[in-house]
This record gives C-alpha cells, sequence and structure tokens, in this order.
C-alpha cells in the first residue's frame, strides 16, 4: 500500500509507488513539491502523463520508454549512452517506490531489504552497475565534470556507499542463514553501524549544494544556448521565470549533470543501510535528524537544478508583433511566405523557416555534444528534419499566423529622382500575436513536462518525499505483528423458546430452538521489537472493551471500529518546514485491564489471571432452513435427535436436493482436531481436553445479533512474553454469551507518541440456532406494520393544511414519502413523532401512538389504516387506549 502522497499541483498526485491519482492517499500523509509546485499547468500535467501509469519512469510501462524515446530519438546520442540514461532513471524510481512504500514488520524486515539490495545487485540491470554506467557517460561527454569528480572526491565518495551497500549484503545472508552467538553479532552489529556512520557522511557531502559548483566551459556550448539565451527561461521557487543567459567563461554554476543520479543512488542506499541496521528506525527515531537534514538538502538541489539547469522558451504578444517594439520590426520577408491570394488561399509561414524555436532545454546536459553535429540554434541551418527538431527543443516551428500583406517603403539612397512615389515591397505582419504566443508557451510547457520527466527531476522530487517520510513516525508498529488462532469447543445443546420483540398488530413471535454453549480460546502471537537494538521502544499490553450503539431492545447492534477508537493523523511539522509529525487520537474504552509492560529482554516473563470486564454481549441467533439428507448425514446423532424434537425433518429421500446452511458455524460439527503439534508425548503438559473437538472459530455469517445489554464478563488469561515472541492465551465462561474484546499492544515511539495493534477477538459462548420460519415470519409482520404506518402516513399528510416550508430535498426518504417540507413534518406533531419513530422497538411505538390519539383527525385516520390493514378491533382499540393512557 502507498504511504504518503507528493502534491504535484492542479490536483494531481504522485503517490510513494510514483503512480499518479486526481486524489490523495486517505489517511497518509501529503507533501508538497519543491519550489511549492511544478511551474505547469494542470492541463499540461494531465497531458504529460496521459496513458502513464506511474510519473516516475518505470520499465514494466510501454509508455513509459515512449517517452524517453520521444525526448531521445534523433539527438545523436549513442544508443548504449541513451540505454544508460534510461535504466538509470527506471533503476532510481524502482528502489525509492519500493523503500517509500514499504513498512517492515519485524519478521518481514529481512525479506524486504533482501529485495532491496537485490535492486541494486542482481537482475539484468543492477541500479549501482547503472549508476556508475552513467556517472562514467556524463564524465565523457561534459568536459567540465572531470575537474569536478576529482575536486569533490565524487568516486571516493561513491565508493564509502558502495562500500556500506556491499557489507550489509553480506551481514543480511548471515542473519537469515547462520545466526551468530550474542557477542558475534554485537560486534556484527558495531561494523555495519561504522559503515552506516561512514556512509552518512558520504550522502551529507553529496547533498551539499556546493559539491556541485563546476566551472562553466562556453566551448561546450557554442551550437544552440548562446542563440536562445533570450528566448529561454528557468522557473526558480520564487518570483518570476529568469532569463536563461549563457554564464561568463570560468563562472561557477550548479550542474546538476552528475548530481541526479549520484544523490538518488546515495539517499536511496542510505535508507536501504538503515533498514539493515535497524528496520524500525522510523519508530526508534534513529538518525531522524539526519534525514531532516537530508531531505532539506535534496530540496535545495531540487530548487537549484530547476531554477539554473532547466528551462523552456517564453514568448510574449510583442514577439510575433511587427513595428519597431515588436520582434518582427522589418515584417516577415515573401521569402518565408506561400501567397496563394490570388487562388483565395490566404497566406501562410513555409515550413522550415528558421524565426521561431520552441521547445525545452536541459541547459547542462544539452551540450554540443548532446545534439547531432550541425545542429544549431541560429537563423541558418543545415536542411533536413534532423536539424529541425532534437530532444525537446523545436528550431524550426511555426506558429499558427494569419498573415496579411503590406507594402513596405524601401530606404531611399539619396539620388532618387524628384517627384517620383517611393519605392516599395511586400512584406507580411501577423494579424494574431496573441495567439501565436498562446500556442508556442503551450507547446514549451508540454515539452517542459517532458523535460520535467525524463532529466530525473520527478526522481528528486519523489525522493525529497520519500525521506520526509521516513522521518517521520509510523502510523502503523514496525514491530508489533499479531497472528490471532481463535478456536471454539461446542457443548450440548438444549432446547428453548426465543421470541420477537412486540410488534404492533401481531404481538410476540416465538419459536423452538437450540442453544449450544461454547467454550472458547483465543491465542495470539506476538512480536515485540528485536533484542539487540540500541534504542528501545516500551509496550503495554492490555485487555480492551469498547462501547457498542445498540437499540433499546437489543435488536440493532453498531460496533465501533478499532480505527475509529484510537485514530492516527499527520500535521505539518513547525520545526522542520515540509514535513509532517505524527498526531493520535483515543477514544474512551468500556473497560480494560493492564496484563504487562516493558521492553523485550531475553529472560522470560509470565502473567494470568482472571480479568472483569464491562462488556456488551449479546445472543448469537443463527437462521437454519429445512435439513436435507446430506446436511443429516453430517450432524451427530445426539443433536439430530434435539433438533427433530424442535419440530425439523430431514427430508424424504436421498435425492432431495439439499437446503443450505449458513455459511457460519453449523449446529454440532463433527470433532476435529486442531493441528498444534505433529507430534504429541505423553509426557507434553498437554491435556487431550485442549486437543480434541476444537474448530476454528468465524462468527456465523448470516447470524443475528439479539438481547444486546452491558454485563460483567469474566475472561481468564495468560501471557508469556520472551524476547521480541509474545503469546496471550484467552478463555471464556459461556455464561457471558457472546461480546468483543481486544487484545491491545499499546507502542510508545521514539517521539513520545502511543500506537495502538490492536488484535479483535470476537468471543463466541453461545451459538442459538432459530428456525428460518421465525426470522420470516418476524419479517413479514414488520413489513406489514410498515405498509399500515406508510399508508397512514400518506393519508394524513394530505390532511395536513397549508404550511409553509421549502420542497423537500430530491430523493430524501421521509419529506419525499409525505410530498411535505422538512418545515412541515416538524411544525406537525404527529408527522414530526413519524419521522422520528423506527417502530421496531414498543417505546417507539408507544410514543407515537400517543401523539395520534392525541390528535382526533390522526387517531380517525389512523384507525382507518389499520381496518385496511385487517387489523382486529380489539388490537385497534388497544393502540390507542395504550396511546392515550400515555398521553
Amino acid at each position: 500500500m502507498a504511504e504518503f502522497s507528493v502534491n504535484l499541483g492542479g490536483g494531481l498526485y504522485m503517490d510513494s509507488n510514483g503512480v499518479l491519482s486526481h486524489g490523495p492517499v486517505q489517511g497518509k500523509p501529503v507533501y508538497g513539491t519543491p519550489g511549492g509546485g511544478l511551474p505547469v499547468n494542470f492541463d499540461t500535467l494531465a497531458k504529460t502523463f496521459s496513458g502513464l501509469a506511474k510519473a516516475l519512469p518505470n520499465k514494466d510501462d510501454p509508455k513509459s520508454r515512449e517517452k524517453f524515446d520521444k525526448v531521445l530519438n534523433g539527438i545523436g546520442m549513442l544508443s548504449e549512452d541513451k540505454e544508460n540514461l534510461i535504466n538509470a532513471l527506471q533503476a532510481i524510481g524502482a528502489v525509492a517506490s519500493v523503500i517509500g512504500s514499504v513498512v517492515p514488520v519485524v519478521g518481514a524486515a529481512l525479506a524486504v531489504l533482501t529485495l532491496l539490495l537485490g535492486l541494486f545487485k542482481d537482475g539484468p540491470s543492477p541500479f549501482e552497475v547503472l549508476i556508475n554506467r552513467r556517472f562514467d557517460d556524463l564524465a565523457r561527454l561534459i568536459t567540465a565534470l572531470e575537474t569536478q569528480i576529482t575536486q569533490r572526491d565524487l568516486r571516493g565518495q561513491r565508493s564509502l556507499i558502495s562500500a556500506a551497500l556491499a557489507a550489509f549484503a553480506n551481514y543480511v545472508p548471515e542473519l537469515k542463514n547462520t545466526p551468530p552467538d550474542a557477542s558475534v553479532l554485537r560486534l556484527r552489529q558495531q561494523d555495519m553501524r561504522a559503515h552506516a556512520d561512514s556512509a552518512g557522511i558520504a550522502v551529507r557531502n553529496l547533498l551539499d549544494a556546493s559539491t556541485w559548483l563546476a566551472s562553466f566551459t562556453p566551448n561546450d556550448y557554442y551550437a544552440v544556448w548562446p542563440f536562445l539565451q533570450s528566448r529561454l527561461h528557468t522557473f526558480p521557487r520564487t518570483g518570476a521565470p529568469v532569463a536563461a543567459l549563457v554564464p561568463a567563461p570560468g563562472a561557477n554554476v550548479f550542474n546538476h549533470a552528475l548530481m541526479v543520479p549520484l544523490s538518488t543512488f546515495a539517499v536511496t542506499s542510505y535508507l536501504t543501510v538503515l533498514r539493515g541496521l535497524a528496520p524500525e528506525f522510523r519508530s526508534t527515531r534513529e538518525h531522524r535528524e539526519d534525514l531532516w537534514d537530508f531531505a532539506a538538502a535534496l530540496e535545495v538541489l531540487a530548487e537549484n537544478m530547476r531554477a539554473e539547469g532547466l528551462s523552456r522558451t517564453l514568448y510574449t504578444t510583442a514577439d510575433f508583433q511587427h513595428g519597431a517594439a515588436g520582434g518582427i520590426p522589418w515584417g516577415i520577408g515573401p521569402e518565408e511566405v506561400i501567397d496563394l491570394s490570388a487562388l483565395g488561399v490566404p497566406p501562410f509561414l513555409k515550413a522550415g523557416s528558421t524565426r521561431f524555436s520552441v521547445g525545452a532545454m536541459d541547459l547542462r546536459v544539452y551540450n554540443d555534444t548532446y545534439f547531432t553535429p550541425g545542429f544549431s540554434g541560429g537563423s541558418i541551418q543545415l536542411p533536413g528534419d534532423e536539424y529541425a527538431k532534437q530532444g525537446l527543443l523545436n528550431v524550426r516551428w511555426i506558429p499558427p499566423a494569419k498573415l496579411e500583406s503590406y507594402q513596405e517603403p524601401i530606404a531611399s539612397l539619396g539620388w532618387e529622382p524628384p517627384n517620383q512615389p517611393a519605392a516599395t515591397h511586400t512584406r507580411y505582419r501577423i494579424t494574431n500575436p496573441e495567439a501565436c504566443a498562446t500556442a508556442a508557451n503551450a507547446q514549451a510547457e508540454l515539452d517542459y513536462a517532458d523535460l520535467l520527466y525524463s532529466s530525473g527531476y520527478l526522481n528528486l522530487v519523489h525522493l525529497v518525499a520519500v525521506l520526509r517520510n521516513e522521518a517521520t513516525d509510523p502510523s502503523t508498529s514496525q514491530t508489533v505483528r499479531a497472528d490471532p488462532l481463535l478456536q471454539r469447543k461446542p457443548g450440548t445443546g438444549v432446547p428453548v423458546t426465543v421470541e420477537s420483540e412486540p410488534i404492533l398488530m401481531t404481538g410476540v413471535i416465538s419459536s423452538p430452538a437450540q442453544r449450544e454453549p461454547q467454550e472458547y480460546k483465543a491465542t495470539v502471537s506476538l512480536t515485540t521489537q528485536p533484542l539487540g537494538r540500541d534504542r528501545k521502544l516500551n509496550y503495554k499490553v492490555w485487555l480492551r472493551t469498547l462501547p457498542v450503539s445498540f437499540s433499546p431492545n437489543g435488536t440493532r447492534w453498531n460496533e465501533q471500529d478499532y480505527g475509529i477508537f484510537h485514530q492516527t493523523d499527520y500535521v505539518d511539522d513547525a520545526a522542520h518546514p515540509g514535513c509532517k509529525t505524527l498526531v493520535t487520537s483515543t477514544g474512551l474504552p468500556l473497560d480494560q485491564l493492564l496484563i504487562s509492560e516493558g521492553v523485550s529482554i531475553a529472560s522470560p516473563r509470565n502473567a494470568s489471571g482472571t480479568a472483569a470486564l464491562q462488556a456488551i454481549t449479546h445472543d448469537w441467533w443463527v437462521p437454519l432452513k429445512p435439513l436435507g439428507r446430506p446436511i443429516v448425514d453430517r450432524i451427530g446423532a445426539k443433536n439430530l435427535v434435539s433438533l427433530r424434537g424442535l419440530g425439523w425433518e430431514s427430508g424424504a429421500s436421498s435425492a432431495t436436493a439439499p437446503a443450505s446452511l449458513p455459511s457460519g458455524p453449523q449446529p454440532s460439527p463433527s470433532p476435529a482436531l486442531h493441528p498444534l503439534h505433529d507430534n504429541i508425548s505423553l509426557h507434553d503438559q498437554i491435556s487431550f481436553s485442549d486437543l480434541l473437538g476444537w474448530i476454528d472459530s468465524v462468527e456465523p455469517a448470516t447470524g443475528q445479533h439479539r438481547k444486546a445489554a452491558q454485563n460483567l464478563i469474566y475472561l481468564d488469561y495468560t501471557l508469556d512474553w520472551e524476547a521480541d515472541q509474545m503469546t496471550v492465551t484467552l478463555r471464556n465462561h459461556p455464561a457471558d454469551r457472546n461480546y468483543v474484546v481486544y487484545v491491545v499492544v499499546e507502542e510508545t515511539l521514539g517521539s513520545g507518541q502511543v500506537l495502538h495493534t490492536a488484535q479483535r477477538i470476537p468471543v463466541i459462548g453461545q451459538l442459538t440456532y432459530v428456525p428460518q420460519t421465525f426470522f420470516d415470519q418476524e419479517a413479514a409482520a414488520i413489513a406489514l406494520l410498515n405498509k399500515t404506518m406508510r399508508d397512514f402516513a400518506d393519508h394524513y399528510a394530505h390532511s395536513v393544511g397549508d404550511v409553509p416550508g421549502r420542497p423537500h430535498p430530491p430523493g430524501d426518504p421521509i419529506s419525499g414519502l409525505l410530498g411535505l417540507s422538512y418545515e412541515q413534518i416538524a411544525t406537525d406533531p404527529v408527522l414530526r413523532e413519524f419521522a422520528l419513530s423506527d417502530f421496531t422497538s414498543f417505546e417507539s411505538l408507544e410514543r407515537f401512538a400517543a401523539q395520534a390519539a392525541h390528535h382526533p383527525s390522526a387517531a380517525a385516520i389512523l384507525r382507518r389504516s389499520l381496518k385496511e390493514a385487517r387489523i382486529p378491533e380489539s388490537t385497534i382499540e388497544s393502540v390507542l387506549r395504550t396511546g392515550r393512557a400515555r398521553s
């Protein structure tokens, strides 16, 4: 699952996997984009990412490859260099997505670390090799970088990080295959910490903006940039776009060419090393200060890259206007125009005009060796399509210009004959300059968005968010995992009689049923923080019950989800701009008991006792249809006798089609052995009663909660905790019926926030099997009551006088049924009581009857509706008499 979202702007988001969406991941932090958002509008973003599964380069997405081919084809780049660039950016996206989206839990941490190391070391496109190749390609193509590499010791910094990765790559198999003893493990951990510290220093150096300052060499940029420097602009974090002027020779400029592959390699490697050192570092707050610093530093690098290295053309309306103040002061010559006006075709610009260059350009990577030799941004260009558009730059862009011709005087040389009209020649002007500027900027913005994708800038945006998220408390535990085994052992069923609540016009419906007590046992296996950690996490283990909303008669049940009881959220971290901090809120439990607390230690700890807790208990009424022959064969003989005694009959023959039982528990299933152990010795301290007759326990899918009430329940518990393994066992008292209790592990994080890991335990102490005919009769009686009440309301609503009010909202169930507005319903006491009544409890019926009996017109209509429903006169009088007595 995605762990965070990045707001790209315009309602578009990129999640931690790089997947695009039009909304953030619910319940997860949302991070901003460096610079306050991408400097492109929403429609451009939508077009840029159209058809792409992810905003990050993705080797599994053909559209992603097509986008790179669109950018890189035809620029003269060696095919090997092209593959190295594409594969490196795709690998960066893959590694960062895994890091940003996986919260390793104890037990899964090694698997995650192995996966990450595999992305670096294994497979056909090993990340580290790709980074090295890209590093060497850039050093070869950009002269100034070799000096930068030497002065900043970039190869040495990279080697320190690679050495840490290699050390952890060897360390992980040791932990998996040949676990060392405690003393050896401590020594190995010290060694790993030393590698992590060295890698951290190297990362800090590589994220320092001064590392990427390089002396500008203009000899590498003769062909294109100088001709477009007044037209190209960059987009810094604040302020207006800035003209991308060619720097002076020898000037110190920010060069992101090597920064992108090396900084992403450094950050992803360091996060992988931290996972090897302590997978729960987010929980313990280890290295958080480093991660805050790294995120801030990487954001500066991304902002510098955008402000100084990524540019696009920017046109104004004046650039397409003619005259002294316009961009075309002397007009457009006939040699640039095809004029078929004589044939009724308006004049238009010839293809191949070199007047307008439109697109985007990486000012550090797009040097003369990047383009095909001979490609130029000047007005004099070589013929051929390969010299018109390369990369994201089109130097022969044709605007959607509307042209008109005019006669322009030819400048006098001073010896023309007197009294002669001045000589002129035909020129053309653009009559829709605003439309041309808009089209040029729209195309350049699309190219710029492609540049953000293909340059690795979006990889940096994603990685900044990954760092900030890794520097944030997790919203779910990284150390606690719960694995429950829920079992029950059915007892001997006894015949009982079940009764519905009183239903108006019908009364109480009763039926014979069978109640079966259940022994219940829950065994919850839990994990805590592994031993040997520098920063220890503290735990508290609780048995906890929560409030349940139920109707007074106990027929309606609305259980509170633990995720509502204990909620987590993220808010802005005022001390660290751009980062988030975890906040939690916890409700009031119905009851709770603390059964253990502390940190993980090697020596075993035990606790046991009987918890006395307030809980909302209830009956489980499980519908049963008539039994067919195949089902009878699955029911024990003893219980079959009991079922037949309650009026159920088996099918007439084996050919009878079987009636289906609910997917929940069936009555008295045959005893089954639960595979707790493969071999049981007579010397084991295990009673056969703990092994025989137990079956997996699930709540009956078609069962109904009935007779809910708050009661004191008793629950026997034992807790065993040794090192990072904990087991909590619960046993019920069948007399306590059914209820829900939670085994909760509260974990205090390094920040002081407390996370809850809650395992829901639905204790089943008894099951009551009720004929389906009972539920059918009850449903029919309630349906008759509802129809009668609707008929009454419909008739009575027509008798209501003119009461001012707004028309009822479309689709509203109450005002739509009555044809009246809320104000009209609220004004009339009978209709108001009708709207508030649910007619499922006797108290609700009494209140409604009291209102109706107090208003003669309502009483008369109610009497008539009851008669139409063929309700006996005695029942009608009883209803109205009850209402009059209450009123």
